[in-house]
């Protein structure tokens, strides 16, 4: 999905530029940049999936991603300065729901080994979504570049991850933590209640 709504003249100029950029030129930009203030990912953020590698690539990604639901952004709560927790949100009609619960943290890239705010899964969900890990980068204040990283990182198998850019504009709206109670997996819910 593209992001939707009213944006600035700036998030719309940056918007444009970055949907215009391929694979390698939206890394070699992820890379010239440096991970956001944590304590300035508070809220909803809207985001799109940007160029892929290719039509054949970016539709079987698009696809991959809407298993869930069509996927229309992050949200973002910082704990203290270098971590914090969220969840993805998706859109049904009109009705958003938010799922997929997420730690944060400032480490190490998958991507160049330098800082990034790093997204991780594996802690708060079964399945392959253990597999990937985000990574983000601020472009602008209200404007970050992600990338997310799928596959087991294992030396010479580092080449078979599967590298995903989107774009983020926000913060859009408040950090809603108890839409994130419901999809928790039972054993993490129960363990989060002793």
């Amino acid at each position: 999905m593209r992001i939707e709504g009213p944006v600035t003249i700036e998030q719309e100029q940056h918007l444009n530029r970055l949907r215009s950029l391929g694979s390698r030129p939206l890394r070699a930009l992820f890379a010239s940049l440096e991970p956001p203030v944590m304590k300035s990912l508070e809220g909803e953020f809207d985001a799109e999936l940007l160029d892929q590698g290719g039509r054949t690539a970016s539709n079987i990604t698009r696809a991959v991603f809407s298993l869930s639901g069509p996927w229309t952004g992050k949200a973002f709560r910082p704990t203290d300065d270098s971590k914090g927790v969220g969840y993805n949100c998706y859109q049904y009609g009109n009705e958003r729901v938010c799922k997929l619960p997420m730690h944060t943290e400032i480490g190490p890239s998958r991507l160049d080994n330098r800082q990034s705010l790093l997204i991780k899964y594996h802690e708060l969900n079964h399945g392959i979504i253990r597999w990937l890990v985000g990574e983000l980068r601020e472009l602008a204040p209200t404007v970050i570049i992600g990338f997310g990283t799928f596959g087991p990182k294992l030396g010479v198998f580092d080449r078979l991850v599967r590298k995903v850019p989107f774009v983020m504009i926000g913060p859009r709206r408040k950090y809603e933590l108890e839409l994130i109670r419901v999809h928790l997996p039972a054993q993490t819910h129960q363990d989060s209640e002793s």
